[in-house]
C-alpha cells in the first residue's frame, strides 16, 4: 500500500505503511535480508521526497551497511545505495558529502560495469550526478567534462 501511495506522489500517506513494512520485516527476516534492505531504501527515498533528510540518511545508511556486509564493498548494489545517499546529501545542501558518495559509487560502477547498456547507463547516471554537483558549486569546467563523459556513455 505504501508503494502505491509513493508512486502516486502521496508520500505523506505512504510513510506509515513503509515504516510498518520495515518494522515487520525487521521482526521476521534476517538482519541483512534483501527484502528488508529494499524496504529501508524505499522508506529512505520517501523520506527524501518529504525533505526529512536526517531520517532518509538513517534508513539509507543502514541499508548501505547491510549491503556492504552481505555483498562486499565493491558491488553495484552498494553503488546504488551510495547514489541515493548522494542525492539526500545534495538536497540537504551538503555538496562535499554528495560528491563523496557519488565518487565512491562511480568507482564501484566503473570497476564492476561491463559493456552492456544497463551497466553503461548506471555509470552515466552517476557521472551526471557528479556533474550536477559540480555545476551547483559553480565548477563549470569540471561539470562540462563530466557531462561530456556521460554523453559518450549514453551513445
Amino acid at each position: 500500500v505504501g508503494i502505491v501511495h509513493a508512486r502516486a506522489g502521496k508520500h505523506e500517506r505512504a510513510l506509515p505503511y513503509l515504516r510498518q513494512a520495515v518494522s515487520v520485516r525487521k521482526a521476521v527476516l534476517p538482519k541483512h535480508s534483501p527484502d528488508l534492505i529494499i524496504s529501508k531504501i524505499k522508506l529512505g527515498t520517501t523520506q527524501l521526497k518529504l525533505k526529512n533528510y536526517e531520517s532518509a540518511l538513517e534508513c539509507l545508511s543502514s541499508a548501505l551497511r547491510s549491503r556492504r556486509e552481505t555483498l562486499g564493498p565493491s558491488h553495484p548494489l552498494v553503488a546504488e545505495v551510495l547514489c541515493h545517499i548522494g542525492c539526500v546529501s545534495f538536497e540537504a545542501g551538503e555538496m562535499l558529502a554528495a560528491l563523496s558518495s557519488f565518487y565512491e559509487a562511480h568507482d564501484i560502477q566503473k570497476k564492476s560495469s561491463g559493456r552492456n547498456n544497463d551497466d553503461l547507463q548506471k555509470l552515466a547516471e552517476v557521472i551526471v550526478n557528479i556533474a550536477t554537483v559540480r555545476s551547483h558549486k559553480k565548477q563549470y569546467p569540471e561539470a562540462a567534462v563530466a557531462y561530456r563523459e556521460a554523453l559518450k556513455l549514453y551513445r
